[in-house]
């Protein structure tokens, strides 16, 4: 049944229809959704709406774009518009050879939506690019309203198998289950990404049948859609309202293939097992198989991530995992990368800044030097190449001589233009200004680090009141990485430097008090709401109640996981999975400075740590060890789908911007600058005590015999 409201800001009536226990509201001046409602969450917003300055009708749900024959269109206002108890039917003009008939309705349980694209000239068109707008409310206007009213949009375009996940982030239910039902969609766009909308939006998502004229070989390939003279397409799809994931897949989602895992080394077989409807499809797949009673087992000796067919009578779907090198090997070749491209040796550097670390242009080796950009300086993130050259080292991974050559060589330059005689830091040797928190346990990390190494008291001492400094400018307020600080106050006891260890402590403890009482009112840092927030929040109060030796967190870590997992979804391709949400460092830190999703980010791996962390405390407790088993599949899936961005020759991408396109321009690519993607194999060889029992680095999986 439908309804009327004559409440929307632009003094149009909306008609209102229920499915399941929620509603969508379709503005009647041009049938189009703009929120979808459940009583269960009845401050949720599900889609962009007018409160959002650079939403506009035209992007709203169900409009798109083609390009066909080479020449593009959009579609907005139906020039046929008919309501009945059931739903609406609109009727679009593309073009003059081009009628789009889109039929939306309710199933009682669903929202059904069917698209009909129908060719009326004497001659084929060639459909090189064909978008549909999905506005999902992925923005992040303050932590309180990301967790209370916004959703992350988890996406899936694998042709036949396709579904968006609209989850809240809270993690609370329900979520929205978007689920193909008929056609096939090959790629997903970006709108509405640039400096004017910044980091804290992820934009216009459009769903793609495909992106071929724009972005040919992204996900794997595009098609070249055809339709014949008089001839019809049609793709439709079903929304409907869900407990959680496994419940939508469930219900809605038939995935031709099921796998534990998407990455193994290069030669090891990963096992598929296959949906009794599909048959994989050899010709498209550029791996070896074997199969065996609905099990594929793939293997190939060439790093990086392939992409499997499959065929059902349904149509074609699509998969896609990582082969990668083994741990050490890769390891090893990074750091002869960065030894031989990335030192200010190797830029030709001045004396005084000779032991600095610098991002670099991988197509080509020219080291990059910042003017003005922080995120390309010589401080900063780029702290990753000397802790990587140093925690490699200590695992005997790296030759001794040439790592302590370089790392005392940055220990000289960070003394000498990073550390100032206060104990605050500069962002770089150019720059002056000590006030990015982020930067000081970083270099906190590598003296203590060094002290670990040669046992100079002196960056002991550095490394101490560096975290001192960090919270003497208010860091208690603030969620940087401080990874080093529970290593720190061990340290400072061994060495009898009580005092300074306690103080730390209860600073410590001061800092996850601090955040707990926040609540959901965490303080905005560099992007107001992000996944590099969440997960350095469980790790503070996961390092808090060991070093208070109370269970007073354990409550406060559960909730703080159900955000940080909302941020992940479950799609069957390796760098997606379980990988967090994050769409804008690929304009920081890249040198094509593009906006957009970035899959993986290296700072997913925050989120590998916090599981990993968590895994660890329920084993020491003697705890729940099913969910800690869980946890600890879940971190590696995160710390290996990032070794995607590392190259067999030991060059480096900072950031792979996911999507066919943002804003018009190609996308689904490696930017060429290798900047700050090292913290990614930092953090990963911290936690291989938690993760050997996974047999890590070195998975084994047995192949179909």
């Amino acid at each position: 049944m439908s309804s009327y409201q004559p409440s929307h800001p632009n003094g149009t009536s909306l008609a209102r229809f229920a499915f399941g226990d929620g509603e969508v509201r379709i503005d009647r001046s041009d049938g189009a959704p703009v929120g979808f409602f459940n009583a269960r969450q009845p401050n949720l917003r599900f889609l962009l709406g007018e409160a959002e300055a650079w939403h506009y009708a035209p992007m709203r749900w169900g409009k798109g774009f083609l390009i066909a024959n080479g020449c593009g269109r959009r579609w907005d206002h139906p020039e046929f518009l008919q309501f009945d108890k059931q739903g609406v039917t609109c009727r679009f003009a593309v073009n003059e050879h081009l009628l789009l008939s889109v039929r939306r309705e309710t199933t009682g349980l669903t929202w059904r939506e069917t698209y009909t694209l129908h060719n009326h000239a004497s001659s084929p068109l060639v459909l090189g690019s064909l978008g549909v707008s999905t506005p999902f409310r992925d923005i992040y206007p303050s932590a309180r309203e990301a967790l209370t009213a916004c959703c992350h949009a988890h996406i899936w375009t694998g042709g036949a198998h396709s579904w968006v996940w609209a989850l809240p982030m809270s993690g609370g239910d329900p979520g929205l289950g978007l689920a193909l039902t008929e056609g096939e969609l090959w790629a997903y766009s970006i709108e509405s990404r640039h400096q004017w909308t910044g980091s804290n939006v992820r934009g216009h998502i459009f769903l793609h049948l495909t992106d071929h004229c724009r972005s040919p070989l992204a996900f794997g390939g595009q098609p070249e859609i055809t339709l014949a003279a008089h001839e019809s397409m049609t793709w439709a799809w079903e929304l409907g309202w869900y407990r959680d994931f496994s419940s939508f897949e469930s219900d809605a989602l038939r995935p031709p293939m099921r796998s534990a895992r998407l990455a193994t080394e290069v030669d090891n077989p990963l096992v598929l097992e296959l949906a009794p409807t599909a048959v994989i499809d050899r010709r498209a797949t550029a791996v070896a198989l074997r199969e065996r009673e609905g099990l594929v087992s793939l293997k190939s000796d060439v790093p990086g991530v392939h992409h499997v067919d499959f065929a059902e009578a349904r149509g074609r779907s699509r998969a896609a995992i990582l082969v990668h090198q083994p741990l050490q090997r890769l390891v090893e070749s990074r750091i002869h990368y960065i030894l031989s491209h990335q030192v200010g040796t190797a830029a030709g550097a001045d004396d005084e800044h000779a032991g600095a670390f610098l991002p670099v242009d991988s197509r080509n080796g020219l080291p990059i030097v910042a003017a003005g950009w922080m995120d390309w300086s010589d401080g900063r993130e780029r702290i990753a190449m000397p802790i990587l050259l140093q925690t490699a080292r200590r695992l005997g991974w790296a030759e001794a001589a040439a790592v302590d050559e370089a790392t005392a060589k940055f220990g000289d330059f960070a003394r000498r233009h990073l550390l100032r005689p206060d104990g605050t830091l500069r962002d770089s040797s150019r720059e002056q200004t000590p006030n990015r928190l982020y930067n000081y346990p970083w270099l906190a990390e590598f003296f203590l680090n060094e002290y670990d190494l040669r046992g100079c008291e002196r960056d002991l001492r550095h490394s101490a009141r560096i975290l001192h400094e960090y919270y003497a400018r208010g860091g208690a307020k603030f969620l940087a990485f401080l990874e080093p600080a529970e290593r720190l106050v061990n340290t400072l006891r061994r060495a009898g430097l009580f005092d300074e260890a306690e103080l730390l402590v209860n600073r410590i403890l001061f800092h996850a008090e601090t955040f707990v009482s926040l609540g959901q009112d965490l303080p905005g840092h560099e992007v107001r709401y992000e996944q590099s927030m969440v997960a350095p929040l469980v790790l503070l109060l996961q390092m808090a109640g060991r070093l208070a030796r109370t269970d007073q967190f354990r409550s406060s870590i559960d909730e703080r996981l159900r955000w940080l997992q909302a941020f992940e979804g479950d799609q069957p391709h390796a760098r997606l999975r379980h990988i967090a949400i994050r769409h804008w460092d690929g304009f920081w830190f890249g040198i094509r400075r593009q906006w957009g999703d970035v899959f993986p980010h290296y700072w997913s791996v925050l989120s590998a740590a916090a599981y990993a962390g968590q895994a660890r405390d329920l084993i020491a407790r003697g705890e729940n060890l099913d969910e800690a088993g869980r946890l600890r599949r879940r971190a590696e899936a995160i710390f290996l789908a990032n070794l995607a961005s590392f190259y067999p020759n030991g060059a480096a991408t900072c950031a792979f911007v996911f999507p066919s396109c943002v804003d018009g321009q190609p996308a689904h690519a490696d930017d060429p600058m290798a900047n700050d993607q090292d913290w990614a194999l930092v953090w990963f060889l911290r936690y291989l005590d938690v993760l050997r029992p996974l047999r890590i680095p070195e998975v084994r999986e047995a192949a179909v015999p």
